[in-house]
């Protein structure tokens, strides 16, 4: 349709994940959010066939963020989101902007309210 947008809202998904600097926060697994934003240029061909083959599934893009977050310890959530959005190339269409926020809910800083969040965007992934 000339002149629509279309987005895919995928989240909050929570996921229990190592992340974090301090000693302490090696040792336990910490509440982390994930939403995703994937914009389409042009309006995904899953609006008219109603298949989920032509669109992203958003089963698989959870189940992506879910195998980075519990592969490993991550000190930083930017680089926690880095991965993750290195991994979700191959499930973003190429023409797709996808914007990635990582929520660490409860980090171990005193009277911090709400947590941390880091916001990434990457438009136009040419290279699957």
């Amino acid at each position: 349709m000339e002149g629509s947008h279309s987005r895919l809202i995928i989240g909050p998904f929570r996921v229990n994940t190592s992340l974090g600097c301090e000693d302490e926060e090696h040792h336990i697994l910490q509440e982390v959010e994930f939403t995703l934003t994937i914009s389409f240029e042009h309006e995904p061909k899953s609006c008219e066939s109603d298949l989920l083959s032509e669109t992203v599934c958003y089963a698989s893009v959870c189940q992506a963020i879910q195998s980075v977050a519990s592969s490993r310890h991550f000190n930083l959530i930017e680089h926690l989101a880095k991965v993750c959005v290195t991994r979700l190339k191959s499930i973003v269409p190429n023409d797709a902007t996808l914007t990635l926020i990582v929520h660490k809910l409860k980090p171990p800083v005193q009277n911090l309210v709400g947590g941390a969040k880091f916001e990434m965007t990457m438009k136009n992934f040419c290279s699957k």
